[in-house]
């Protein structure tokens, strides 16, 4: 039971289940059904990220928080002259998520962590992923 939930909302729910994390080949297959057009490396790499935020234990990284990143990422980049761009750079893809989930998280700290976890499986220079922050204004 999530520790945040109000006791209230709690007393209204019947049954509560406890469920575990998927296994990253399982969280593949489920995300990969719902984003088809996700390149296989690039679910992969995602699901690396979240593995590291999670053995980690600060940062919480959902299934939907990466079927909501792969959908932007498989998606597109939408210019300004409203042509759509295929993501194909790591830069791209951490781009991708700050609307994703990187926007909603609790704390910079929680988005300093992800960005490094980011940074660490995509091999991202420090450079690029500053060059990211700032264009993402963050």
């Amino acid at each position: 039971t999530n520790p945040d939930v109000n006791e209230a909302l709690l007393d209204r729910i019947g049954v509560t289940l406890q469920g575990g994390d998927m296994s990253p080949s399982e969280e593949f297959a489920a995300v990969k059904a719902r984003v088809p057009g996700i390149l296989d490396d690039d679910l992969e790499a995602m699901i690396r990220t979240a593995t590291t935020c999670r053995q980690g234990g600060e940062v919480g990284f959902s299934t939907r928080m990466i079927r909501d990143w792969a959908r932007r990422v498989s998606a597109g980049d939408i210019g300004a002259d409203g042509s759509i761009r295929p993501i194909d750079t790591d830069a791209g893809i951490l781009r991708a998520a700050f609307p994703a989930f990187l926007t909603r998280m609790r704390s910079s700290d929680d988005v300093t962590v992800a960005v490094e976890a980011i940074q660490r499986v995509t091999a991202l220079s420090s450079t690029e992923c500053d060059e990211v922050r700032k264009t993402m204004g963050v």
